[in-house]
């Protein structure tokens, strides 16, 4: 059962956190209360059917975000269905997972992050170098804040977009008003121009008139 010193410790954590910030808090609170080597985060790549953290703790500290295949791994598993629980011995069953063999990984647990749409976008991990003995507590905390974490990512995504957007619509812009200015340019020189074809054009009647 989820104890609720625990839930306020998390909250607490985290509060008045967005993004990035967010996060790094929820991965290191989260390892450190459900008693994980690792705690991570990650967004699938469907194109590559891939994987690429976003925010990875690893015994207790942010790590730089790695990126790999779902082929042959139990993350694979949660991209495919949701919920996977392996206690123990989740080396022996995915040998290939280079990941849970250089770690030393005994148990797991990844839970899907489904957006508005209910799209399966991503994931959150536990690794455990020991049999999981408090699964229940585990997944009730993943639970508890996949919600969260996915809508916190539709909000990355919609700022990312919106930032690119805007740096798209700044060099729009600064095109057309160069491309304007340019068009006054040329217009005034021929302006000038025509100014001075008209001055030269009057001096020569008044010239041809003086003399005759």
């Amino acid at each position: 059962m989820l104890k609720g010193e625990i839930l306020s410790e998390i909250i607490e954590a985290v509060s008045n956190t967005y993004g990035n910030e967010y996060l790094n808090r929820l991965t290191e609170k989260l390892c450190s209360v459900v008693n994980a080597e690792s705690v991570f985060i990650a967004l699938f790549d469907k194109s590559k059917y891939e994987s690429k953290t976003i925010s990875l703790c690893v015994r207790g500290k942010i790590v730089e975000n790695i990126e790999y295949s779902l082929e042959g791994t139990p993350c694979a598993n949660v991209y495919d269905t949701t919920i996977c629980y392996y206690p123990n011995q989740v080396q022996k069953l995915f040998p290939n997972d280079q990941l849970l063999v250089e770690m030393n990984i005994e148990g797991y647990i990844g839970s899907p992050l489904f957006n508005s749409k209910k799209e399966n976008i991503g994931l959150i991990v536990a690794l455990y170098e020991n049999e999981i003995l408090e699964k229940e507590q585990t997944l009730t905390l993943f639970k508890i804040f996949s919600g969260r974490i996915a809508a916190e990512l539709e909000r990355l995504e919609y700022e990312s977009k919106l930032e690119r957007y805007n740096e798209e619509l700044e060099v729009l812009v600064k095109e057309r008003t160069y491309r304007l200015e340019k068009t006054l340019l040329e217009l005034s020189d021929r302006q000038n121009q025509l100014i001075e074809a008209e001055k030269l054009a009057s001096f020569r009647i008044t010239f041809s008139r003086n003399c005759s």
